[in-house]
């Protein structure tokens, strides 16, 4: 499971103009089947919000969930925690490349990021603790706060590799999620300030069903009462 948000813009709200948050979530079956399962709307990305709509899902019947893929955002991960307890929380991969090279120079960020890469695209746990100790030894005296970052992360950021091979695709990273977002944001610029969060939850939530029959051949039926 990965989830979205689409970043936060201004929406008309009780004769106000508000930033509202949109957040949504996909969902990889075993067999690497991705699906729409839902969103909603919110007045900020917080650990509420995403434990409100973690909670929607599981009314709804989600169960089985065995990996959560996300970025670092605390609120998200203890509402991974608390929505689901006995999963496992993978830390999107790119994400964690991207503020690990914020930490070198730009003259080292290609190397670095090939090394990184031979970390994360691992086979085997103790292929990759070979690896980070050969980037440790290489970068460790010149980056002091790399090696640090890395130890912190390196639990989360190979939590995928818990699961059988066959079913690693699409579950390291939340790229998938990301184009998603592209194009709802892209959707959104047309409009300077939202009428209503209704509005919003109307063309976003369209589009995201049209994401959801693309990925599965099957329409995407929005719960009564949602």
């Amino acid at each position: 499971m990965g989830r979205g948000a689409e970043p936060r813009v201004r929406v008309r709200d009780n004769h106000r103009v508000t930033s509202r948050a949109f957040l949504w979530v996909a969902g990889v079956t075993p067999d690497g089947q991705r699906e729409v399962l839902g969103w909603l709307d919110w007045p900020s990305e917080t650990g509420r919000a995403w434990s409100e709509l973690f909670r929607s899902l599981k009314d709804r019947g989600l169960t089985g969930v065995e990996l959560v893929v996300s970025d670092a955002h605390e609120g998200l991960v203890k509402g991974i925690e608390e929505a689901f307890p006995g999963s496992m929380w993978q830390e999107c991969q790119t994400h964690f490349i991207r503020r690990a090279l914020d930490l070198a120079r730009d003259v080292d960020k290609a190397a670095l990021c090939e090394d990184l890469r031979m970390i994360l695209q691992a086979s085997s746990r103790e292929r990759a603790e070979e690896e980070k100790a050969l980037l440790e030894k290489h970068w460790g005296k010149k980056y002091p706060k790399l090696a640090t970052y890395l130890e912190e992360h390196f639990d989360s950021v190979l939590a995928v590799l818990n699961v059988p091979a066959s079913h690693r695709k699409r579950q390291g990273t939340t790229n998938h999620v990301e184009r998603v977002n592209q194009e709802l944001k892209r959707r959104g610029r047309t409009v300077r300030i939202w009428p209503n969060p209704a509005s919003r939850d109307r063309l976003y939530g369209a589009l995201l069903m049209e994401q959801h029959e693309r990925w599965t051949g099957i329409t995407w039926l929005k719960p009564e009462g949602a």
